[in-house]
């Protein structure tokens, strides 16, 4: 098979085409950074460097090769997307649409496909404002069911894992493990503490995808990949905790904080009151009767994790540095964090100004 991924160079993305290319077949990659593979093939993989937004760059590759299977990993607007979804249902014979299991609303019971969603439900106001990815995805999978074509499959991931995506609540690594490895205390919301979440390896998602891409009773279907594996975010801080400490020989200082709202203004207040604060468990039944139960594994959390930070602090690598948060989080715990690790001269003025002022 030719299969092409739209976006496809995260922590999904990466392991998929790797799987996919192990497996015999030949993959195409849209990578808006340059690769040193651009426009020629590696392996059986082949980079084309573009927007995969781009309708008109998009319909460059597609005219030019025939796809059995596209992969799309991108965000999109939801009349972008309207826009661009005739041209890649019609350019091959699968379409696998990333959306995510962020869509759900708060549910007492395990989430299952037919779960409902914010979108559905909701009567907040602001959440249409403010948390457009969750409400993007939802509408953009309604566009698709609204098509004449099934050669469609949706996936929902959640909460997926990699060497270089190691998330804590609403943190990602930057906003905490760096912290962390620096000595200085990780702060987190009390009230989330006990609340139940998952955390499924990229790898694993990646295999179910794999597997996904060859079955074709998942056309016109939806699927959630996220582990059965239930914990609480105290339960994933012990993980770490443990990681760190044998690994790097680092403490995890981690300070709990009353109030939530004060998060609010540094991260988006409906990632939290609509996803993380609720208690997120998953039936992922439909998944293993498509793919088969035997086939479809995920690595239980404290292997995954352990594994993760390891090969992380082999080799770390960090995407920017919150400034505004930092000398917060540094007020609260009556910390400072070396100006020789803030980057730029105006990042450190900043950090400065909003730590002590």
């Amino acid at each position: 098979m030719k299969i092409l991924l739209i976006g496809g160079t995260g922590a999904m993305g990466k392991p998929l085409a790797r799987i996919l290319s192990e497996k015999g077949e030949e993959v195409h990659i849209t990578s808006r950074k340059r690769r040193n593979t651009d426009g020629r093939t590696d392996g059986r993989i082949r980079y084309f460097q573009g927007d995969g937004h781009n309708l008109q760059f998009l319909e460059g590759i597609l005219s030019a090769n025939s796809y059995d299977a596209v992969i799309d990993f991108m965000t999109y607007e939801p009349e972008a997307f309207r826009n661009n979804i005739p041209v890649l249902l019609k350019s091959t014979g699968r379409y696998f649409f990333l959306s995510s299991c962020r869509v759900y609303a708060q549910s007492e019971l395990p989430l299952t496909e037919k779960s409902p969603r914010l979108l559905d439900v909701c009567t907040d106001p602001s959440l249409f404002e403010t948390e457009k990815y969750a409400i993007h995805k939802a509408a953009e999978e309604d566009i698709l069911k609204s098509c004449r074509s099934r050669n469609w499959t949706i996936i929902r991931p959640y909460l997926t894992y990699h060497n270089y995506r190691l998330q804590l609540g609403f943190y990602e690594k930057e906003h905490w493990l760096y912290r962390a490895l620096n000595g200085r205390t990780v702060l987190f919301p009390s009230r989330m503490l006990d609340k139940k979440t998952t955390l499924t390896y990229g790898e694993d998602v990646a295999q179910a995808v794999a597997l996904l891409t060859g079955c074709t009773e998942a056309c016109g279907q939806t699927f959630q990949i996220a582990s059965e594996e239930c914990l609480r975010w105290r339960d994933v801080i012990e993980i770490y905790r443990h990681a760190l400490k044998e690994i790097c020989g680092t403490e995890l200082k981690v300070q709990e904080a009353e109030q939530i709202s004060d998060y609010y203004k540094y991260w988006p207040d409906a990632l939290i009151k609509y996803d993380r604060i609720y208690d997120r468990r998953f039936d992922c039944s439909r998944l293993k009767e498509a793919a088969g139960k035997d086939c479809v594994k995920f690595q239980k959390a404290d292997s995954g994790l352990y594994k993760c930070i390891r090969e992380f602090t082999a080799n770390p690598a960090w995407d920017g540095f919150y400034h505004a948060y930092e000398a917060w989080a540094d007020r609260k715990a009556g910390e400072i964090t070396p100006v020789w690790q803030i980057p730029g001269k105006r990042g450190k003025l900043r950090y400065l100004a909003d730590r002590f002022l």
